[in-house]
Formats: structure tokens, sequence, C-alpha cells
């Protein structure tokens, strides 16, 4: 009997991930420039147009580089932050994310100088984030489906992503860089490191 108890306690143990320390902050980098970089938080290279995982930290002061450029923020347990490099200072945005694990969560970061940006579905029938200022990001909590989206500038698109599938719990990033005309878009699945 005791046998099967620590059996079934170790199979718990890897089926989940270990849980942070109670004092953690969440911290990722987004690389909203051209070249790829490398980051400090996560000793990783992040693509053009690309998010790093979030990495676990203590909160209190935190120093963020990619490349030649640093910054230090103050983060709070509990918090997901993303740093975002994509001008000469970078961007602090403080992340939203879904406790409602039946649901998901979907957030539009504009790395851009459009005035606002929208993600909606791809035919233009309905706004799911919308009117996200430049250097800012915007989040909706939505119900777990299968959709195609679009970004869109004014009324016109800039990129789809089809059939992307938000599943219960999944967090999801549509990161959108480049100069007016040259919006370029990705699409990220949350992840922590």
């Amino acid at each position: 009997m005791s046998y099967l108890l620590i059996t079934a306690a170790l199979a718990q143990d890897t089926l989940y991930a270990p849980t942070p320390p109670p004092d953690s902050a969440f911290v990722r980098t987004i690389n909203g420039t051209a070249l790829a970089v490398e980051v400090s938080t996560g000793d990783v290279v992040v693509e053009p147009n690309a998010a790093s995982g979030y990495v676990v930290v203590p909160q209190g002061s935190v120093t963020v580089s990619a490349g030649e450029a640093s910054h230090d923020l103050q983060v709070e347990a509990g918090r997901f932050y993303s740093v975002a490099f994509w001008t000469g200072e970078p961007t602090v945005l403080i992340d939203e994310r879904s406790t409602n694990m039946a649901r998901a969560g979907l957030t539009l970061y504009n790395l851009t100088g459009s005035a606002g940006l929208t993600l909606g579905l791809a035919d233009g029938s309905a706004a799911v984030v919308e009117g996200v200022a430049s250097g800012a990001s915007g989040t909706r909590i939505v119900s777990a489906v299968t959709a195609d989206l679009a970004v869109f500038d004014g009324d016109t698109a800039v990129a789809r992503f089809e059939q992307k599938q938000l599943e219960r719990g999944g967090g999801y990033s549509v990161l959108v860089s480049g100069e007016p005309g040259q919006l370029r878009a990705s699409w990220v699945e949350n992840s922590t490191n």
C-alpha cells in the first residue's frame, strides 16, 4: 500500500512544474528590433519580433539587458513583466494574466509608431483587443476557441493568424513591430522557464 502512495507522489511530481518561491516575480524580454539580441535574464538569444519565456526572479531590483541596452526595474511578487526593446529606451509593461483556468489570455503588444492597433477576427467582424496605443499592450480574457485572427492598423489588416487554438489556461501574445507600412507581427505562446 505505501509503495502505491510513494509511486503516486513521484508521478505527481513529474506532472507539475515546481512551484516558485512565494516572493517570485516573472520577467521576460521582447525583442521588437530587426536584429537578434542576447538577453541577460535567461541567457538566451531572442530573435526579432519574438519573446523569451518568463524567468522566475525574486521580488526587488532586477537588471534586464539585451545587447548593449539594459534596464533596472523594481518587480513585485506575483506580477508578470515584459521588458520590450524596440526603441532607444526599453518599455516596461505589466502583463495581465488570467486566473480563470477555463479561459485563455490574449495580449496585443504595439511596438510601433502606429497610434492604435487592434486584434480581431480576421474577417473584421469583431475586435478582440482594440485600440492599443504605441508602446502599450492590451489584454482580453477569452473563451477557449479556435479562431482566425488578424492585426489591424485602422481598417488595414497587417497580419493574419489562421486557426489559432486558444486553450484553457493558456496565455498568448501577438507582438507587432516595425515602421508604418512595414509592420510585422508574430504569435507567441507564453511560457515560464
